[in-house]
């Protein structure tokens, strides 16, 4: 465990305040679970938990922390604009959309199959 000193959530569920206050007792230095953006003034760069984070500003993920928790630094992920906007729900069903174009054509072909 010595070498470990980061995390990121599981499909990027944020744990909220009892994920971080796991981290403090744990001695992790960072997290790189938030998804940010897009800004107009550009990416997020790292931050420290020593003050909440702003929502959805700097955590639009669902279950963000709403205390400080000191001396964890944040290492967000920023959305880019390409194509499409790759969104929290988009993370989901990544693995079951191989080789397919969007997410939209993904979720109208699983909607077809269950039907």
């Amino acid at each position: 465990m010595e070498d470990v000193r980061g995390m990121r959530s599981p499909f990027l569920e944020t744990g909220g305040d009892d994920q971080y206050r796991m981290m403090v007792d744990a001695g992790f230095e960072y997290d790189s679970s938030f998804m940010v953006g897009p800004h107009e003034a550009g990416a997020a760069w790292p931050f420290t938990l020593d003050y909440p984070p702003t929502v959805p500003t700097y955590c639009s993920n669902l279950n963000c922390p709403r205390l400080p928790h000191p001396g964890v630094w944040q290492l967000p992920l920023n959305r880019w604009l390409g194509r499409f906007v790759v969104t929290q729900s988009d993370v989901h069903v990544r693995a079951h959309c191989k080789g397919m174009t969007t997410p939209a054509t993904c979720h109208s072909n699983k909607s077809k199959a269950s039907s």
